[in-house]
């Protein structure tokens, strides 16, 4: 078969996905690429700052998205389409309004974040910067422009590392480098957004700011539980053990969370056929095609935890290897936010934003609870079995809400659950092994024969089977 034709049968959803996957594993290896580097042109302490903006920037944006993510934003593009590019106006308003009140609450809680005031002001223009960018992305992946959002997503993630490991090597200048080069790129792209977003804008329409905020507003919950669980390990880590601990931590984290970006860009192509399939009445197709993505993540985690020894050698000096012991619990989380992702959509999709809010809220309080007891006493261990814990629960309530919503269809409770609990049980077994690369090798066999099960099905699902396109 010539590999056009095979192309041509392949899904649109999965050609997206693909280009997203592509565009994220670009991302994903300059930015093992450049750790090494970074790592070794940056002391520990300047390191840990660093990872410390990055961690409350991050977790920020993550409660940013509520009004810029495609959950957000997908109901009202198809509510809206007659009149689109006024309703992603009034989203950009609205993001913009709440980005400037939380960068307003940052400066109030900057002595306790432990973070230095003066990078207050080259924050708050990166956050408002990539929630512009994110809603004209948003917009792209609903109509499957996947190219555009991929190549946005490359320069996003090439660019600012380069640039900085570049002039760091030539002029130096500590962690302030990597910040402005991160910024400055993501001005040029923000600027592309807004002209994207106000092209061909038809006459205004009231009432469309106040439907923004009445569909975002129950997803804002979720946000922040999202933003805590992925964050609140950091912000302890530094608060009790300090910046250099959290440099180490930052490595390991990075490692462990390796495969998170996937959930990420398969969710982009993912989450509007989702919508779609829950349309059609035709949940069980989610499923089907759900499984077996859960048991490939849980493959993959298990193979990051086979490698994780010899990985962390390449990416940072030895004294790194403290934190190690965390790769187990933060590389067996992933699964569990994938399931979160899809249960999120089913949810929202329903009508029944409460649940999604009680689950958020729960998770919240779990997540500051765990890293509070556990870092103190168990240090490094003790943040990676706080995260795991709290996207297991979270991930699992998710699905039970879901059967009270109706939908119990889409997820197979103890299929997920027997599953991860396998999966987590090869994952202690490698770290056991953790001084033996021959027995890893060997062990390997288990992840490699569940991918191997992933891939027929992926085949199975995501190839057409007659001339017929299905969206």
């Amino acid at each position: 078969m010539k590999i056009a034709e095979l192309i041509k049968r392949v899904k649109l959803p999965a050609r997206a996905s693909i280009y997203y996957l592509v565009a994220s594993v670009i991302g994903k290896a300059v930015s093992f690429l450049i750790t090494p580097f970074a790592t070794r042109l940056l002391s520990r302490e300047d390191f840990g700052q660093f990872s410390l903006y990055m961690a409350i920037l991050g977790g920020v944006s993550v409660v940013c998205s509520a009004l810029t993510s495609g959950s957000a934003i997908y109901k009202g593009i198809k509510d809206h389409n007659d009149n689109r590019q006024e309703y992603l106006k009034n989203v950009l308003a609205v993001n913009l309004a709440f980005s400037l009140l939380i960068c307003i609450l940052l400066l109030a809680f900057m002595p306790f974040l432990k973070l230095k005031r003066f990078l207050l002001i080259p924050m708050s223009l990166q956050i408002l910067c990539d929630g512009t960018v994110a809603i004209a992305m948003s917009s792209k992946r609903f109509d499957y422009k996947y190219k555009t959002v991929a190549w946005v997503a490359i320069i996003i993630a090439v660019l600012p590392p380069v640039m900085a490991i570049v002039i760091l090597k030539r002029w130096g200048g500590g962690y302030i480098v990597r910040i402005y080069a991160m910024l400055f790129v993501s001005i040029c792209l923000a600027a592309y957004s807004i002209a994207k977003i106000y092209r061909g804008s038809k006459k205004k329409t009231h009432g469309m700011a106040r439907y923004v905020i009445k569909s975002s507003t129950p997803l804002l919950p979720h946000s922040i539980s999202s933003a805590m669980s992925v964050q609140a390990d950091k912000l302890f880590i530094t608060s009790i053990m300090g910046a250099s601990a959290l440099a180490k931590y930052s490595v390991v984290y990075s490692l462990g969370i390796a495969l998170q970006f996937t959930v990420s860009a398969i969710g982009s192509a993912l989450s509007p056929w989702i919508i779609r399939r829950l349309d059609a009445g035709e949940e069980k197709k989610i499923c089907e095609l759900v499984l077996p993505m859960t048991v490939g993540y849980c493959a993959l985690s298990q193979c990051l935890v086979a490698v994780a020894p010899e990985a962390m050698l390449i990416l940072a000096p030895r004294d790194y290897l403290d934190a190690l012991p965390a790769i187990l619990p933060i590389a067996l989380s992933t699964p569990f936010l994938f399931i979160s992702s899809v249960a999120t959509v089913g949810i929202v999709h329903s009508g029944k934003s409460r649940y999604a809010m009680r689950i958020s809220l729960f998770g919240v309080a779990l997540c500051i609870i765990l890293n509070y007891m556990l870092i103190g006493g168990f240090g490094f261990v003790g943040a990676g079995a706080a995260l795991l814990i709290c996207q297991g629960v979270t991930a699992l309530i998710g699905v039970a809400f879901l059967e009270k919503a109706g939908l119990g269809e889409m997820l197979s409770l103890g299929k997920i659950v027997l599953t991860c609990v396998v999966s987590a049980l090869v994952g202690l077994l490698f770290y056991l092994m953790r001084e033996s690369v021959a027995l890893r090798l060997f062990t390997l066999i288990l992840p490699g024969i569940a991918l191997l099960y992933c891939l027929k099905k992926a085949g199975e699902l995501v190839m057409e089977t007659d001339k017929k396109k299905l969206p």
